[in-house]
């Protein structure tokens, strides 16, 4: 099932959380973000680093 963006509340720049790529230790770009099935209260989120694209995905609560 392909990540979907979905609307945050409050500004742009807010962020959830900093995800630190492990090769370069730079903080990754939020990709997208998608509601988990059965958690209400957890999204699942793509970030990606954009020195070496790396990916990588966490359980989140916005």
């Amino acid at each position: 099932m392909p990540l979907e963006l979905i609307e945050r509340s409050g500004a742009a720049d807010n962020s959830i959380g900093r995800v630190t790529c492990p090769n370069c230790r730079l903080t990754m770009r939020l990709l997208a973000m998608k509601l988990v099935k059965g958690e209400a209260e957890l999204r699942e989120a793509a970030y990606r680093c954009p020195q070496c694209d790396a990916e990588t995905r966490r359980w989140v609560r916005p």
